[in-house]
């Protein structure tokens, strides 16, 4: 099961799914013109921050992970999570970010 998070534009900003026991959140862009690089972020979110999350969101916290995501998502919070999690609010997230340039 993944979730797709939209963000204020109702576009999709990251998309959630479960690794093992932790949260993986991904997005890529694609290259828009010559110079540019093809972006793939992928965050991962340990299980010890879920209660904190649901928390900040005021989602039931029995809901599994992904359910309260998309509560978040559905509520118009997408936006704002991510940047919640971007600042570190729950927890320093392990990130992997690969660049791919095609010149």
């Amino acid at each position: 099961m993944s979730v797709t998070i939209v963000g204020a534009h109702g576009r999709p900003i990251l998309y959630a799914s479960m690794n093992g026991s932790d949260l993986q959140l991904e997005f890529e862009t694609y290259a828009s013109g010559a110079g540019t690089a093809d972006i793939e972020s992928i965050t991962t979110i340990r299980r010890g921050q879920f209660k904190s999350i649901k928390k900040a969101y005021a989602v039931d916290p029995a809901l599994p992970i992904l359910e309260a995501l998309q509560q978040v998502s559905d509520a118009g919070k997408g936006s704002e999570f991510k940047a919640d999690v971007d600042a570190g609010r729950f927890g320093r997230p392990e990130k992997f970010t690969w660049w791919s340039f095609d010149d």
